[in-house]
């Protein structure tokens, strides 16, 4: 199984991921860990200057460059034409991306997926940000084939995402 995971920033995208993977046994990394491992603290370095001490650092900066990060990453999938480029590359190590960021990207790789969940925290969290001056050109909900709304605890998130896959057998 492939799965898609969309959503704004810090709405709980890597959890849900967490919960298929402990419960279903679904293998995944933060797609900016992935990008950050296979390319972009080498392309950061080399045409903004940044520095990192170490992956660790680089990944923990990414909120301070949302823009940098979704241009490099965008220019990845451009490079050799292919704008599923990262969508395949990650799948082949992994069932499910975590934070497909690129509208042209996912329409385009989705049929390499069986299904895409919207994670949306709001109105408990503020969505505005870094993200406003390009929101036209994200993964948006209605993209998705499913909304989780992550308004409560973990727990009511963990309930929704098992009922959401509960006809898979649990590990």
């Amino acid at each position: 199984m492939k799965v898609f995971i969309c959503g704004p920033a810090r709405h709980g995208k890597d959890t849900v991921a967490d919960i298929l993977k402990t419960n279903y046994g679904l293998s995944h990394e933060s797609s900016s860990h992935f990008c950050m491992r296979l390319f972009l603290r080498d392309a950061l370095e080399a045409q903004y200057g940044l520095q990192y001490d170490s992956e660790e650092d680089c990944f923990q900066d990414r909120v301070n460059h949302r823009k940098a990060w979704y241009d490099l990453i965008r220019g990845y999938n451009l490079e050799e034409g292919d704008r599923a480029r990262l969508t395949k590359a990650l799948f082949a190590e992994r069932d499910i991306y975590v934070g497909i960021r690129d509208r042209e990207e996912f329409l385009t790789a989705r049929d390499l997926s069986d299904l895409a969940i919207w994670v949306d925290a709001r109105p408990r969290l503020d969505i505005t940000g870094q993200e406003e001056a390009f929101a036209d050109k994200l993964v948006q909900e209605k993209d998705c084939d499913v909304t989780l709304k992550n308004d409560g605890t973990y727990a009511d998130l963990q309930w929704k995402v098992l009922r959401l896959f509960g006809n898979l057998p649990l590990l």
